[in-house]
C-alpha cells in the first residue's frame, strides 16, 4: 500500500472529477451523530470565509485508474477519513435534491402564471 499524495487538497478536487472511493470492510460503517455532522457545517461555514481551511486528515491509498465506468477520475481506498468523505458526500446529495425541488416548483408557478395570461 502507497500514500497516494501528500499534501493539502481543496475538497473540490477529490470530491469531484468522476473519483470513486472504496471504504475497505475493516472500516466501521457511518457512525457519526449530529454533533460531529453540525461541527463540520462548521468548519465549512469558515471555509467559506478562509480560503485556507484546514477539514482533518483524509487519508487515500492505492490511486488507480477509476474503472467503475464514470469516465476519468481515480479509484482511492480510504484509509482515513471516510466519515468526512460521507459527510460531504451527503450534504452534496440533500443540496441537490433541495436545488431540484425548487427549481420544479419555480417551473410550476411559471406554468401556472403563463397558463393564466
Amino acid at each position: 500500500m502507497s500514500v497516494v499524495d501528500n499534501k493539502f487538497s481543496k475538497i473540490p478536487d477529490f470530491l469531484g472529477n468522476n473519483n470513486v472511493f472504496i471504504i475497505p470492510p475493516n472500516q466501521r460503517g457511518y457512525s457519526w451523530q449530529e454533533a460531529q455532522v453540525k461541527a463540520v457545517f462548521s468548519d465549512l461555514q469558515l471555509a467559506l470565509s478562509n480560503k485556507n481551511h484546514y477539514f482533518g486528515p483524509i487519508v487515500l491509498n492505492d490511486k488507480a485508474a477509476n474503472e467503475a465506468g464514470f469516465g476519468g477520475g481515480f479509484s482511492y481506498k480510504v484509509s482515513d477519513g471516510q466519515q468526512r468523505i460521507t459527510t460531504f458526500y451527503i450534504l452534496i446529495d440533500r443540496l441537490y435534491k433541495y436545488i431540484n425541488n425548487e427549481l420544479d416548483e419555480w417551473d410550476q408557478i411559471h406554468e401556472e402564471t403563463y397558463q393564466s395570461l
